[in-house]
């Protein structure tokens, strides 16, 4: 579908209200990417690699301070 354009929304819903199998198809794709995405253990896995790049990033910096010297 292409976004904006009106003429192709309404006939990609047509086709969708005309398909039982495959509105079950896209339902089905849509929950396990929901699941994917959202469960538990993936957002607890996004978290801790954010929270692991925060700390190597400080270390990074830090091990540059310790180098160069900490600002006067």
């Amino acid at each position: 579908m292409r976004p904006g354009d009106t003429v192709d929304l309404i006939r990609v819903l047509g086709a969708l209200l005309a398909s039982p199998g495959e509105r079950q198809r896209l339902g089905a794709a849509g929950r396990r990417r929901a699941l994917e995405v959202y469960s538990w253990e993936s957002v607890a896995a996004q978290t801790v690699a954010v929270y692991e790049r925060a700390i190597a990033r400080k270390a990074q910096q830090r091990g540059v301070a310790d180098v160069v010297g900490e600002p006067c």
